[in-house]
């Protein structure tokens, strides 16, 4: 109690009862909280490669839908937040690991087909681990498998474990 007493306390305790601190907070929350829940995410001990793509995908509709999805709301931060994710995390493995989780691909199938840059990151990807040209083919072969869906991909267990956010990729 004692710093309310003071200068600095009493310009602060004013500060902080006014409408427009407290306006100023939730438009902090309503970027910053989307962008925890990535960061939570990613930090866990289940591989994050074949999720945050998806989650920063995620977290960007949240932030539109938090602002009523007017753009001139959000525009700055998401420009910021953009920047630095075009920067430092689009890169090839981390497109590959978007387009090879089933929860992912399947709901956006056509928009990740019409992109065309997530099949690129995948093969650029298999093209840098895998020297063997004759396992590059028979994996491409199961690339082709898994966006049709056939085989083992379109049965009905596969489809209801792809519905689950937290299913791990890597073990399917």
């Amino acid at each position: 109690m004692g710093y309310l007493k003071k200068d600095k306390g009493k310009k602060a305790q004013k500060v902080v009862q006014t409408d427009s601190f407290w306006k100023g907070v939730d438009i902090a929350v309503n970027f910053f909280e989307p962008m925890a829940n990535v960061l939570r995410r990613v930090d866990s001990d289940v591989p994050a490669m074949g999720v945050f793509h998806g989650c920063m995908l995620d977290a960007r509709k949240e932030i539109c839908l938090r602002f009523d999805n007017d753009e001139s709301r959000f525009k700055a931060v998401m420009d910021i937040i953009d920047k630095r994710w075009d920067n430092k995390l689009k890169t090839p493995l981390h497109l590959a690991g978007y387009f090879l989780n089933p929860y992912y691909y399947y709901p956006n199938k056509n928009a990740i087909e019409n992109d065309g840059s997530f099949r690129a990151a995948v093969i650029h990807c298999i093209t840098r681990m895998i020297q063997d040209e004759m396992l590059q083919e028979e994996i491409i072969d199961e690339l082709n498998i898994y966006e049709e869906e056939a085989h083992s991909f379109g049965t009905d267990i596969a489809t209801r474990q792809r519905r689950n956010k937290i299913f791990d990729p890597a073990k399917w």
